[in-house]
């Protein structure tokens, strides 16, 4: 996985992998590291090294900021580990992986709420570049259509690949009530015979009044999609 690709990192079992496999027992162990075209995802062993997911996410966190510069960001704002000077009333036999521990958990905590808005900014940019997908409809045959998000982040409008600015469809954001993956709508639900095969690669953004159906080329790209999604407004399925 290349680094410059890595979009995100989301704390738990947040991807669509996760979803199909989730287990609540695990979830203070599991995160993902969410790339352009796929999702790594992982849990620490329990015990000694489930301690340290926490540093991961942080180390990986500061990776892929290194590797996505913002404007207007200070160099003190990299993550690093502070330093902690011994003491000379400090007794000596504390071990240093303890202090390192703490150090981290930390630089965690403060580091979260600046993740929270670098990581909605990243999932912002994601969405309103927009990408193609396969939109079934209630008629006629299935259509590639290119779907985005609109500057202010208010609304998702979906046009033929290269068409008019202002698309052919849109839905306001304020209507989605979740994010499903599969077969799950009753729109897909009625044309399953024919999707059953594709199911992996079918996910439904659900709003108050329609849902909007799309195929993904891959279950990969299907999966990171869904993360998206879900993660714009926190969004869940």
């Amino acid at each position: 996985m290349d680094v410059a690709s890595i979009q995100d990192i989301v704390v738990g079992q947040r991807t669509a992998v996760f979803e199909r496999l989730r287990d609540e027992r695990v979830d203070h162990l599991c995160f993902s590291v969410v790339a352009l075209d796929r999702t790594l995802d992982l849990q620490c062993l329990p015990g000694h090294m489930g301690c340290y997911r926490h540093q991961w996410v942080a180390a990986l966190q500061a990776l892929i900021g290194s590797s996505h510069p913002k404007p207007n960001v200070a160099s003190e704002d990299v993550l690093r580990v502070p330093e902690h000077p011994k003491s000379p009333s400090s007794p000596s036999s504390i071990p240093q992986s303890v202090v390192n521990e703490a150090s981290f958990r930390q630089q965690a905590q403060e580091e979260e709420e600046k993740q929270r808005i670098q990581k909605r900014e990243r999932n912002l940019q994601a969405i309103q570049q927009g990408g193609l997908f396969v939109k079934h409809g209630r008629h006629g045959q299935p259509h590639l259509r290119r779907v985005w998000l609109s500057e202010d982040g208010a609304t998702l409008h979906w046009s033929e690949p290269g068409g008019r600015p202002k698309g052919i469809g849109h839905l306001p954001i304020r209507e989605i009530t979740g994010i499903t993956d599969g077969i799950q709508t009753h729109l897909l639900k009625s044309k399953r015979r024919k999707l059953v095969e594709k199911e992996r690669l079918l996910f439904s953004i659900v709003g108050s009044s329609r849902t909007l159906d799309l195929e993904c080329e891959t279950e990969e790209m299907r999966d990171m999609w869904v993360v998206r999604f879900r993660q714009l407004g926190d969004i869940q399925s």
